[in-house]
């Protein structure tokens, strides 16, 4: 897993956990470095080891089902690093607890 700024719809740059790369298409979810309301921060994880991702502040993945993102791979695609084992497990932990509530 990696992480890259991408456009988003609204043209800004955005930080996104990629976990499939086909090439031509990745999959992630976005990073932000809000921590969000009560109701919304049951879906995030908070990277534990976001400076040896490439984060400059503590940051969080949106990993509610609506947030995983499906783009084409911009030619411009700004690679900022990976996550460490341990927020791997930790993030693979807590997506399969959120998709838990959905199935």
């Amino acid at each position: 897993m990696y992480i890259a700024y991408t456009r988003s719809e609204g043209g800004d740059r955005r930080p996104l956990v990629c976990f499939e790369d086909t090439g031509e298409i990745i999959n992630g979810f976005e990073i932000t470095k809000q921590k969000g309301n009560k109701n919304y921060a049951q879906y995030r994880y908070e990277l534990i080891d976001w400076k040896e991702a490439g984060c400059v502040v503590p940051s969080y993945v949106n990993l509610h089902p609506e947030d995983s993102k499906t783009l084409t791979k911009p030619d411009d695609i700004k690679y900022i690093g990976t996550l460490t084992e341990r927020d791997q497990h930790g993030m693979n932990n807590k997506l399969q607890e959120i998709q838990k509530k959905f199935s």
